[in-house]
């Protein structure tokens, strides 16, 4: 069994060394639904460049406990360690700490982690501290009901907690969230840019994003198999993900970038990502 949280936390814990960041903006562009991890138990990610499909050129490496919960997670460049996160639980599957190193001198060295806070069984907050217990960020999740309303993400600035931006949350009658506004003050009204959301036979169809000036900032559009597996991703009517499954398990995806690449991301932002069980 997963954590049940999993897809709260996961909104705002992403984690990404620069070989592995695509030219996209990943602060924003990631949605609630869509979620390779946690899904599927594969125990090795490994990452190759469409132009050359036999050359890796990162990878990653995972350790489960009984549950499910994933504990341990490995990044590597070439064959070489370069970050890991090691994650704890409580009773019922509850994420309570997860705590990033990186690799210095042959040895895992603590960088910061991440504490988790619950009340009524539902996630309220997630501060970050350094090794010396120094609060850095804090995420605070706020309801309504039992849907997530806001998340706030603030910085501490000497004694204070100082907003740097936050979401709002948006529903339809079935629960389904159909908005997410990104908004820089207090008030939470003056949203930034938005994604809006729908759904077809329960599942994400569309995805817009709509920046501050009123502009569409792309269209997304999602396919399933047979199954019900995400199949494609499609944005401004280029694929820019590809899936592959076999025995209900996926063992491949393939992704496109057609932005703007100053040159930084290698592969041009093109991979072949391959998964081992």
């Amino acid at each position: 069994m997963n954590n049940p949280f999993s897809k709260i936390t996961q909104i705002s814990v992403i984690i990404s060394v620069l070989f592995l960041c695509s030219c996209e903006e990943a602060e924003y562009d990631n949605n609630l639904f869509i979620k390779e991890d946690g899904e599927f138990l594969y125990k090795v990610k490994k990452t190759y460049c469409k132009g050359n499909p036999e050359y890796k050129i990162s990878s990653k490496t995972f350790k489960y406990d009984k549950k499910g919960n994933r504990i341990e997670e490995i990044i590597y460049s070439y064959d070489k360690p370069v970050s890991k996160i090691t994650s704890e639980y409580y009773f019922q599957n509850f994420k309570t700490t997860d705590s990033y190193y990186n690799f210095t001198n042959n040895a895992w060295v603590l960088s910061n982690k991440d504490q988790y806070k619950y009340s009524r069984n539902r996630l309220i907050e997630k501060i970050n501290s350094d090794v010396e217990d120094n609060y850095l960020y804090k995420t605070v999740y706020t309801y309504s009901g039992n849907l997530l309303k806001y998340e706030e993400i603030l910085r501490r600035s000497g004694n204070d907690w100082i907003l740097n931006f936050g979401y709002l949350y948006k529903y339809n009658g079935s629960g389904q969230l159909i908005e997410k506004l990104r908004f820089f003050d207090e008030t939470r009204e003056s949203a930034n840019d938005k994604l809006i959301y729908t759904y077809k036979n329960r599942k994400l169809s569309t995805e817009k994003r709509i920046l501050s000036s009123g502009k569409t900032g792309y269209f997304r559009e999602y396919t399933y198999t047979s199954e019900g597996l995400l199949d494609e991703i499609i944005q401004d009517g280029n694929i820019i993900e590809k899936n592959f499954y076999e025995n209900g398990k996926l063992i491949e995806k393939d992704t496109w970038y057609f932005g703007f690449d100053p040159g930084f991301s290698p592969c041009g932002g093109n991979y072949i990502h391959k998964y081992e069980y």
